[in-house]
């Protein structure tokens, strides 16, 4: 996945889509939106942890956190 820092938001351009934005991630606010999402009449997105669950295909908050905690220590 290319991201490509835009202020204090990163983004993904969806190639197959004209160049559109398909993936927003804001740092500052520890967000992010999907627009090709299933949810929400297309739009999925959350805080850090629901990026995480979505990207593990797992809805339980622990195991996000334990995901978390493994791959980002220095952020906890």
């Amino acid at each position: 996945m290319q991201l490509n820092g835009s202020g204090s938001q990163y983004v993904m351009k969806d190639p197959f889509d004209g160049g559109e934005t398909s993936l927003q991630i804001d740092v500052t606010n520890n967000r992010w939106k999907r627009f090709s999402g299933i949810t929400q009449g297309g739009v999925d997105g959350g805080s850090v942890l629901d990026l995480v669950m979505h990207h593990t295909d797992n809805s339980n908050f622990r195991d996000a956190l334990q995901w978390f905690s493994n791959n980002f220590p220095e952020q906890l």
